[in-house]
Parts: structure tokens; sequence; C-alpha cells
């Protein structure tokens, strides 16, 4: 999950409705931003079931350093603050900790553990330009990470995520969670297995109208113990067998 005091929502245990608008500075009532009623517009995206937009890469496609189309999917996000967050809180954390300056290990262990090892300001800039980033749990969760969303949101995020696969088209998503992952296996089919000196892990597969994304899990970047000695090899393998289609 991304955690961390600047990016956490409050808990209220209820769906959020997205039937308001805003604009970019803040202000209600004024169309100038994004806006959200009975579905959420962003750009030319149309979505029915998402609250927390993804984030688009200014360089996102196919044309990439892994020659695929890579969507990053994170769990959820919280608030210690109880102060809400935007519909676009996926972006301003992109904007803060994966492009700009400020540091969160999460922002940059996931641009680099298809490098192996700590990336570069310009190569975790360049990391975030190229992919989509999107928040799989679409509710307000808690206050601290140490609250685990309920099984009933896990269930309403479903139909969220497969509108996002079905508007951005991924052929690779990497999924930054263990529990985040298995839970990915009731909506999508079983994918190939990824193979490195006779191990192998699961994937699994989500169809969309240029082909299918290729989803595979690793342990929380900002988790206890994490490593790229133990991820990069299993994120670049899994990597070329979604080149492979």
């Amino acid at each position: 999950m991304v955690h961390h005091s600047y990016a956490e929502f409050v808990c209220t245990g209820k769906v959020i409705e997205p039937s308001y608008r805003r604009t970019q500075e803040g202000t209600p009532g004024q169309a100038l931003g994004w806006v959200m009623s009975n579905g959420a517009t962003w750009g030319q995206a149309h979505f029915q079931h998402v609250y927390f937009l993804p984030y688009q890469g200014k360089n996102y496609g196919p044309v990439s350093q892994w020659g695929v189309k890579v969507m990053v999917l994170g769990e959820s996000f919280y608030d210690r603050e109880g102060q809400g967050q935007p519909p676009d809180m996926a972006t301003r954390l992109v904007r803060d900790f994966g492009i700009g300056y400020e540091r969160y290990a999460y922002y940059t262990r996931t641009a680099g553990v298809s490098l192996g090892r700590k990336p570069t300001d310009e190569e975790k800039r360049a990391f975030w330009h190229e992919v989509i980033f999107y928040s799989y749990i679409q509710e307000l969760v808690g206050r601290s990470s140490r609250i685990r969303p309920a099984e009933a949101m896990w269930d309403r995020a479903r139909l969220g995520f497969q509108e996002v696969v079905a508007e951005y088209k991924p052929q690779f998503v990497l999924v930054t969670g263990k529990e985040l992952f298995g839970k990915l296996r009731h909506i999508g089919r079983q994918g190939p297995w990824v193979g490195l000196e006779g191990t192998q892990r699961e994937s699994f597969s989500f169809e969309h109208s240029s082909g299918s994304a290729l989803a595979f899990g690793i342990d929380h970047p900002s988790s206890w113990g994490w490593s790229y000695f133990d991820w990069t090899p299993w994120v670049r393998a899994a990597l070329e067998v979604a080149k492979r289609g």
C-alpha cells in the first residue's frame, strides 16, 4: 500500500460518492479543473466506478524503456490528518515524490526495481513519466496503514480497476503488495508462469481491446527487508514474459 502523512485518507466506513465539482485550486463549484458527477471525467477518460483517478505519465506508451506499457498498481491511500483527499491524489503524489525532489521509499524503490539499484533523480523521473499509477481501493480506509481494507472494499474496487485497464490498455501491471496481488486472483485469469533459476511465480492476465495485461506481484516496496536483490530479477523476468504477449 502507498503510505505517508501526505497521502492517507480519513476513515468514514462509507463509499465515497463522487457527486461534486472542484477546480484545481480547490474552489468548489467551478468547472475549471476536474469534475465529479456520478462518474469521473479527467482528460479523455470517463469512469463510472473510479474516484481516485490514475496518474498518467507524459511518455506512457509502448515505446518505453521496457518496450511495453506499464501500470504500477498500489493498494490504497491514507490520511492521518483527517482532511480527505481529492480525486487526483495519485497525480499529486507522483508529482511530489516521483518526479519532484521529495523523498519516499515507495516511489524510489518502485522506480529502481527494474534497474536493480536505487535510481538517480533523473532515472526516477524517467520511470514515473512512462507509467500509469493507480490505487486499487477506491474508498477511505483509515488514518493508518495498520487499518486493512474491509472485504467489501476489495469487492467494490473490482469494477474501477477493470475500467482503468480497459481505458489505458497496459501490457504489464506491477502489483506492489502481496495481499493486493492475491486479491487479483478473483478477477483475472491465470497468466503464464514466470520462471527464474528453476523457480516459478504466478501471474494473472486481464483482457482489454488491444490484447491483455500481465499482472505480476512483488512485496510492498516500503516493507521491512525489501531489496532490489530479491525483486529485480523477478521483475525483469516478468517483463520479458509480458513482451512476448
